[in-house]
């Protein structure tokens, strides 16, 4: 997590725009062949793209909460609408007790996924990427469910357990990849397809936000970045939404107990868990410029100065102190 010195006769905003559009067309380019291999349709392909695409942006670019402009992340087509009284998750803000509350009650309880889907007709196949890289996923799998995050192998599977494919998305990082749970498929009738749209759509700030405050702070601002460690995989799942977490892999048949890389509405919860990281970061340091997307914090301080060096040595105390793990090589 290196600092470093913003140049001020480099257009910073065409140069996060390029790096967030080659990664995110290098992603699509890979996962389109992955699902188009397995026989899904364009329909089915889209959706899941949808699904991913949210945490492959949080990668390859970087976006902030702390000014008002907002940009509406409408993952599977989730529709603009006011917030209902579900206690489901909304547009990200500074979170006041309610919101403080419902993120407290996650981690004690896990997060329901709001989803209507009762059962699925039979066992789908998993992706072409998990038979292509099988001992990728068997470590996954292995690792995932050392860390609690993963039940399984079952003995015998509940009938009332919902199974949708694996795959497999590869990191930016050569030789690493992502495990993701393709919740959006059968079309139709797939776990994603009965959350109500309305529940994942999440405000995500702007590139422009990050420029704006950037160019604020003066030439020679200091710049400071840290990245959370397996972001979605840290929140539960309350158990009263295991059964729609399901999935099978060489026979074998086991569930998700955290937040997986493929549901709609795992973009809206971890939203705002970091958007309540960043409250926690600004009533312990005010100042300074801090700004997150998803899993991504940008720390900017007056050139010169101590302030970004501090604002991410109280971030990492911060995390440290609540079990968040950040990533050490980014």
């Amino acid at each position: 997590m290196e600092i470093t010195e913003a140049n001020g006769g480099l257009d910073l905003e065409e140069i996060i725009k390029a790096a967030r559009e080659a990664a995110t067309t290098r992603s699509k380019d890979w996962i389109l062949k992955q699902i188009r291999g397995a026989g899904s349709s364009e329909k089915e392909t889209e959706e899941v793209l949808g699904d991913i695409n949210a945490t492959n942006a949080a990668e390859s670019e970087v976006t902030p909460p702390e000014t008002k402009k907002r940009q509406r992340n409408t993952s599977r087509g989730a529709k603009k609408g006011d917030k209902k009284d579900t206690g489901e998750p909304a547009e990200s803000a500074t979170p006041g007790p309610s919101k403080k509350a419902k993120t407290s009650n996650g981690f004690e309880r896990g997060f329901k996924i709001p989803s209507t889907l009762v059962s699925h007709n039979k066992i789908p196949k998993n992706l072409r990427s998990a038979s292509e890289y099988p001992e990728v996923v068997k470590e996954k799998i292995k690792k995932e469910i050392e860390l609690g995050r993963v039940e399984g192998p079952l003995h015998t599977a509940p009938c009332e357990l919902i199974i949708s494919p694996l795959g497999v998305v590869p990191k930016k990082e050569a030789g690493k990849f992502r495990l993701i749970h393709h919740l959006s498929y059968p079309e139709g009738g797939s776990v994603n397809d009965g959350i109500d749209p309305a529940h994942c759509a999440v405000g995500y700030a702007s590139v422009d936000d990050a420029v704006d405050l950037l160019r604020a702070t003066g030439r020679g601002a200091l710049m400071a970045k840290a990245d959370i460690e397996a972001a979605f995989r840290l929140l539960p799942v309350h158990p009263e939404s295991y059964h729609l977490l399901g999935f099978n892999f060489e026979g074998k048949t086991y569930f998700d107990k955290a937040l997986p890389m493929g549901c709609s509405i795992s973009c809206a919860y971890f939203e705002k868990f970091s958007t309540l990281l960043e409250w926690a970061l600004h009533k312990q340091h005010p100042r300074g410029g801090k700004l997150h997307y998803l899993d991504d914090f940008l720390f900017i301080g007056k050139p010169n100065g101590q302030e970004c060096q501090e604002l991410l040595d109280t971030f990492q105390t911060l995390a440290a102190s609540l079990g968040v793990p950040l990533a050490e090589d980014k």
